[in-house]
């Protein structure tokens, strides 16, 4: 009897385990598709002024009240930052991957928030 105990232990244990990865990696691809959409709502926006990006989000959601840009969903948060008027950075923390997905006006990569002109 101890033994089917703790075989279904074992079992729950690394059943719980993959779902709680599941929803890690089902959070990250929400912020990867988050973040795209925020980036092209920025350019949208810079676009629309002569080059300049909004000076926080909430300006951005302002301008565009018809578009759903979240920019804080449960424990998912997005950080952005107007660098010298015609740059941003914007990035967020993901799970699966223990590592952060950085936005700016030339792209989207991974690997850190280093929010610097070059």
């Amino acid at each position: 009897l101890g033994i089917i105990f703790g075989v279904l232990a074992v079992g729950m244990t690394v059943f719980l385990k993959s779902l709680d990865n599941e929803r890690s990696r089902n959070h990250d691809i929400r912020r990867e598709e988050d973040i795209k959409n925020i980036s092209l709502a920025l350019q949208n926006y810079s676009e629309k002024h002569d080059g300049i990006y909004p000076a926080d989000l909430l300006e951005l959601k302002n301008f565009f009240p018809e578009l759903y840009l979240p920019t804080y969903f449960g424990e998912i948060e997005y950080k952005y930052r107007r660098i010298g008027g015609n740059h941003y950075c914007l990035y967020t923390e993901l799970e699966s991957r223990k590592d952060f997905l950085l936005a700016t006006e030339k792209g989207i990569n991974f690997g850190n928030t280093n929010c610097t002109v070059e």
